[in-house]
């Protein structure tokens, strides 16, 4: 992703001292960031960038913005100094910007508030720019009647490809009955759980995985029920591994709650928990999450069991840390909810899928009223701002 910088100056502050002091300054900065850098650019390569940061290092700067950015298309982000008129030049550019109706923000704090907050917008603009060059997979086609995305429309928001693959090729790969070993399968091998059952269960795992390799994916949604009777198994195991692995992996071909799952652990940096809403009580304004399939980094213990429906197969029962999480959901359209809550405890019922947790939330009654599908997805921590400016920008 292009994220240079275009140093604006007046000519009352084109000394080759000034000049180095800002560049210096704009050193130190990239050295806060995390895994990113903040290079010089020019007039013409500025206009190629895919955030347009401009650092305005002095006053008398506004008029030379207007002309540089005249046929350049926000927003723009205005990093300034605490000297030299700087924030008072970005006042006046953002202004002029917003007037124009550009969106613009302006940086301005000590050197690691703003590396902090120059992070956080790389981070959302390398997504959008991540998403354009995206592929991800949905294997079968599902049971739920609102859970399939719209491929063109996927293509023309967000400008990612959705491909189907069909069972048969699915069943083809596992009829191989061979995987890789690798420290997830070797760790789960060394559980107290029926190994033959594991091994079918790995076996699942590989197919997915070939698959996934064979069609260059960041992500698979698959049509887990399908393989109870070939296979007296399920896909439980086989999602868990991919998603620590960092494959986006959801089950019932739910290719939104795949696209879902992409979107807030592209933002979080943080696995992602595919979950249905199996009890709300609108009083206490809580609800209960669970499911069979849950990324084996994500809970600080697990133990393997049985799929929760079909008694069969090998499913995760996870015990999750009682922390603020985000709770995420999207549609190919644009359309989105996020909302925290804050985990009560994790559960132990038999009458509910293997993974269960009861969250305090902020929002009951948009899930009794107009949710958007069934399943949403959990991460650890506070994302909902992020979460709401990296829509804001699609």
């Amino acid at each position: 992703m292009n994220s240079g910088v275009l140093l604006l100056h007046s000519l009352l502050n084109s000394s080759e001292e000034f000049l180095n002091q800002s560049k210096n300054y704009l050193n130190e900065l990239s050295n806060c960031l995390e895994s990113n850098s903040l290079s010089l650019v020019n007039e013409d390569k500025f206009k190629e960038q895919d955030i347009k940061f401009i650092f305005v290092t002095s006053g008398g700067t506004s008029k030379i913005f207007q002309k540089v950015t005249e046929a350049v298309k926000g927003p723009f982000f205005f990093i300034t100094t605490k000297t030299d008129n700087s924030l008072a030049a970005a006042l006046e550019m953002l202004s002029y910007s917003n007037e124009m109706g550009i969106k613009g923000e302006i940086i301005h704090g000590n050197l690691e508030s703003c590396a902090k907050r120059i992070n956080e917008i790389i981070n959302i603009f390398s997504l959008k720019v991540e998403l354009k060059k995206t592929r991800l997979g949905v294997i079968g086609y599902p049971d739920l009647i609102a859970s399939a995305i719209k491929p063109e429309v996927l293509k023309n928001h967000f400008g990612t490809t959705l491909i189907t693959i069909t069972m048969e090729e699915f069943f083809k790969e596992i009829d191989k009955f061979t995987y890789e070993d690798n420290k997830y399968t070797l760790t789960l091998k060394e559980k107290s759980f029926d190994l033959d059952e594991t091994e079918k269960a790995l076996c699942i795992y590989g197919a997915v995985k070939r698959l996934v390799d064979k069609y260059n994916l960041q992500g698979v949604a698959v049509r887990c029920f399908d393989l109870l009777k070939p296979y007296n198994n399920t896909g439980c195991l086989a999602l868990a591994i991919l998603n620590a692995e960092g494959i986006y992996a959801a089950c019932e071909a739910d290719s939104r709650s795949l696209f879902s799952m992409f979107i807030i652990g592209q933002l979080s940096k943080k696995p992602v928990f595919m979950a249905n809403p199996s009890v709300i009580d609108t009083d206490k304004c809580e609800m209960v999450l669970a499911h069979c399939v849950l990324p084996l980094t994500m809970p600080k213990s697990y133990k393997l069991t049985t799929h929760f429906e079909s008694g069969i197969g090998v499913a995760i029962k996870g015990e999750l840390e009682k922390d603020t999480y985000t709770l995420f959901k999207c549609w190919e359209d644009g359309r989105y909810f996020v909302q925290l809550g804050k985990m009560v405890e994790n559960l132990n019922q038999m009458d509910l899928c293997r993974t269960q947790v009861r969250l305090e939330i902020e929002d009951c009654k948009a899930y009794l009223t107009s949710p958007l599908s069934n399943h949403q997805m959990m991460v650890e921590g506070d994302y909902k701002a992020l979460v709401n400016e990296f829509f804001s920008y699609c």
